[in-house]
């Protein structure tokens, strides 16, 4: 007898506890908010002011040492010629060093190749051209790519993630108010992406030009620098 007294009273506080109402707290004067992810994007255009070319020689020899004596004499009357020009040491670099054998029909050796490229940045962009010049006129006789950069290009990018970050929040106000609601605070910023891209400007044929000083004619074109963000603003 004490055995079933026993169960049902256990079975009466399961039901007790399985039936007891859950806390619930509420806070007075705070409103129900929701959420709104909106993406930003902007971008600037500024001329490029530096350059970086690649130029280099490429030599031959019956013997590997014929090839690199040969080869070294231009390099270093490049190096000298593109000192003179007001190029700094530092600015000066070895991009490429290779040597390989040539083979004749019968598959023995030759001779042999040696090339050697310098990577030049030019921080005066209106040398661009004459560095190419100065470069072919004292012993190379090869010529790589140009690529044009801006030396601020940090500064103009934080611009330019700036006016991303207004235009997000302008089209979350947009969106917000179209349903009758007003955007708030920003939750969460995030940078997506950053680029930088180089294209020669329609409206003057290839941009700023290097041709007055030099033969060989350069032109840097419109570099753009853009900025996107996503950022989720509060609903209310």
């Amino acid at each position: 007898m004490k055995q079933i007294i026993t169960i049902l009273i256990t079975a009466a506080l399961v039901l007790a506890v399985g039936c007891a109402p859950q806390e619930v707290t509420i806070r007075e004067g705070e409103p129900a908010q929701g959420s709104i992810t909106v993406t930003g994007k902007a971008g600037i255009d500024v001329t490029p002011d530096m350059a970086v070319v690649l130029v280099g020689v490429t030599s031959e020899g019956n013997t590997s040492e014929q090839a690199r004596q040969s080869n070294t004499e231009a390099i270093n009357a490049t190096i000298e010629a593109l000192r003179a020009l007001g190029i700094a040491e530092e600015d000066i670099q070895t991009a490429n060093l290779s040597m390989w054998p040539r083979y004749g029909d019968s598959g023995n050796i030759t001779g042999y190749r040696m090339s050697v490229d310098l990577s030049v940045t030019v921080r005066d962009i209106d040398l661009a051209g004459q560095v190419v010049d100065t470069a072919i006129g004292s012993g190379s006789n090869s010529l790589g790519s140009i690529s044009f950069m801006v030396s601020n290009e940090d500064e103009v990018y934080d611009k330019a993630l700036q006016e991303a970050v207004k235009l997000a929040r302008a089209k979350a106000e947009g969106l917000a108010a179209a349903a009758g609601k007003t955007a708030g605070e920003a939750r969460d910023i995030t940078e997506t992406s950053r680029t930088s891209v180089t294209r020669v400007n329609p409206s003057t044929g290839g941009g700023k030009s290097m041709e007055a000083a030099a033969d060989t004619a350069l032109m840097a074109g419109t570099t753009t620098i853009t900025a996107e963000v996503s950022a989720t603003f509060t609903v209310e």
